[in-house]
């Protein structure tokens, strides 16, 4: 089993179990730039080759690619060009230059509520990691003999240590050798959270979870392991153009310019008002004929779903 995690503010972590062949993938949000992603092996001595990025299956593209067009075709793409000619010619630009927003990091977490979050700065400074969860976290016990680092959880409901193995995060990445964290400096710590029962989640058993940030949350704080492999992997590029519908119901009545768009409207996000149910307006412009809208998104579960429809724009 592949195991993934994005270093950052928030904690997640995702599995992929591989096949017969090795092959394994994960399900990544959408977003914008680039993200970094931290990929643990089964063992030190594997080795990971990554497809390229959204890659549709689509290898050897034909040699000399022949297009030969109809009378229709050829009437069709003629008038679309004169009608781009005049767009431009009374300066109708529906789209604008924007400045990308900044991108913020996801600050969300996968577990439930933790029983205990501390950020360090409301607390006395110590001088150890060690000393913080001995002084500040009762139900977890942090030992260290021959330089080996073992974290443990005390369930304080059957007031007995948890069986199963504690998940332990750092920045967001799940840790599974603890003797680096004892090196941390205490001064760079800015939060913990501690969950102290056997959690479940996905292919995975917690037997109580720790949570640790650092100031930073960009898991530089320790070295990865040898069965781990950090990278960068591109998402969608940022957003640098908006597109801007006319709304004629604020327009002037004077205003006698030629509307002649193909793309009607374009709405990235909609926002739903009800579940299920959301509304999107918009106005035709000055071409007649038939038009397609079509929606696509995506559920909580990454499942697509897709709809169109044609309607006809007429005088």
């Amino acid at each position: 089993m592949i195991t993934g995690s994005t270093p950052g503010p928030g904690t997640d972590i995702k599995s992929s179990i591989t096949d017969n062949n090795g092959n394994f993938n994960f399900l990544l949000k959408p977003e914008e730039g680039e993200r970094e992603m931290v990929l643990t092996m089964p063992g030190p001595d594997l080795k990971i080759s990554l497809e390229e990025s959204y890659w549709n299956g689509f290898r050897n593209p034909p040699e000399n690619p022949i297009i030969e067009l109809n009378p229709e075709s050829r009437k069709y793409l003629e008038r679309k060009f004169q009608d781009f000619q005049i767009q431009d010619r009374f300066h109708k630009n529906n789209y604008i230059t924007v400045t990308p927003d900044e991108i913020q990091k996801d600050s969300s977490v996968f577990y439930s509520k933790p029983y205990q979050l501390v950020e360090l700065k409301n607390y006395i400074k110590l001088d150890s990691l060690r000393e913080y969860f001995y002084e500040l976290f009762p139900s977890v016990k942090f030992t260290q003999r021959r330089g080996e680092v073992n974290i443990s959880i005390f369930d304080p409901l059957n007031m007995t240590y948890l069986e199963d193995k504690t998940g332990v995060f750092l920045d967001g990445v799940l840790v599974d050798d603890y003797s680096a964290l004892a090196n941390i400096p205490a001064k760079d710590i800015e939060s913990i959270a501690v969950l102290p029962k056997t959690y479940y989640y996905k292919d995975f058993t917690f037997g109580g979870i720790v949570d640790i940030h650092t100031v930073k949350s960009d898991f530089k704080a320790v070295t990865p392991l040898p069965n781990m492999l950090r990278f960068i992997y591109p998402m969608a590029d940022a957003a640098k153009w908006k597109f801007v519908f006319p709304d004629y119901a604020l327009s002037s009545v004077r205003d006698r310019k030629p509307d002649f768009r193909y793309m009607l409207h374009w709405e990235p996000q909609v926002k739903l008002e009800k579940p299920g149910k959301g509304t999107v307006r918009f106005y035709t412009g000055d071409i007649n004929g038939e038009f397609v809208i079509k929606v696509i998104g995506m559920t909580g579960e990454g499942e697509i779903l897709e709809a169109e429809i044609e309607i006809e724009v007429n005088d």
